[in-house]
């Protein structure tokens, strides 16, 4: 009796060690599989980036959210500056408006934290630009908060260059199973709801 159900466990076991052994080597060679798990590389670990959150808002699509990081830290290197130069000329409403849209595509990337400190600063922002008056205790108030959303932003940034040069011998964008054309609708409609 025991040796039958020793043997039975055993054959189980065998069966599924081989049942994993040919799905593993059947995703091995499958090129989708490949390129998912170089996707996925791209947006793995990626500091004050939630993956999880930045996949839920790209439909679970591990393509079009690596594109939308890529996107997002080309065309949001800048805006350090920006910030910088709307404070110092007291452009409170353009330093309003460049923290509410980094505060939106934040959101859609999964950077909750950079999107607290943009809401934050756009708040205080909006507060100053309401006023009549432009004051040095305006500014007091706005320095730290554009200092610790630079901060924060260029970190994201920092992160994501050094994770796509680490993985862009083997990786490619614009070579992937998803229809191109299709792809930068998902991306520009993304981008549309993150700074409305």
């Amino acid at each position: 009796e025991t040796t039958k159900i020793d043997n039975l466990v055993a054959n189980e076991m065998v069966t599924k060690d081989i049942s994993t052994a040919a799905s593993l080597s059947s995703q091995a060679d499958n090129p989708s599989t490949i390129i998912n798990k170089k996707q996925q590389d791209l947006s793995d670990n990626l500091y004050g980036i939630d993956r999880n959150k930045g996949l839920l808002n790209c439909g679970h699509n591990e393509i079009l959210f690596n594109k939308l990081l890529l996107k997002f830290a080309d065309m949001h290197s800048a805006d350090v500056q920006l910030m910088q130069q709307a404070l110092e000329d007291n452009e409170f409403s353009e330093l309003s408006h460049l923290a509410h849209t980094i505060k939106g595509v934040a959101l859609t990337i999964g950077a909750s934290t950079l999107a607290t400190m943009s809401a934050e600063l756009e708040s205080c922002a909006e507060d100053a630009s309401a006023k009549e008056e432009k004051s040095d205790a305006d500014k007091v108030i706005l320095i730290p908060r554009v200092e610790n959303t630079s901060a924060e932003l260029l970190q994201i940034i920092h992160a994501i260059g050094s994770q796509m040069s680490a993985t862009s011998e083997s990786y490619d964008l614009e070579n992937k199973d998803i229809t191109l054309k299709e792809d930068k609708k998902q991306l520009h409609s993304l981008f549309a709801k993150a700074i409305a």
